[in-house]
């Protein structure tokens, strides 16, 4: 589904640990890091994917939607 999302280039959004999928998405396609937010259970696996990673509650990159959760 975010593949689909991505190539149609629709808004995706990601709440909590969901942020991930997104990651995973973009690093299978070649996609461009982006900056997200998730849960911070999560936020050493998306940094180490090269991702710029935010403590914030909600992050807006272009179309990429995420929230902490």
């Amino acid at each position: 589904m975010v593949d689909n999302f991505r190539q149609a280039n629709k808004i995706v959004a990601a709440i909590c640990a969901g942020t991930t999928a997104l990651v995973a998405a973009e690093k299978a396609h070649g996609g461009g890091k982006k900056k997200v937010t998730s849960h911070p259970s999560v936020s050493e696996e998306i940094k180490s994917a090269g991702w710029e990673y935010s403590e914030d509650r909600v992050v807006v990159d272009g179309k990429m939607i995420t929230s902490r959760g």
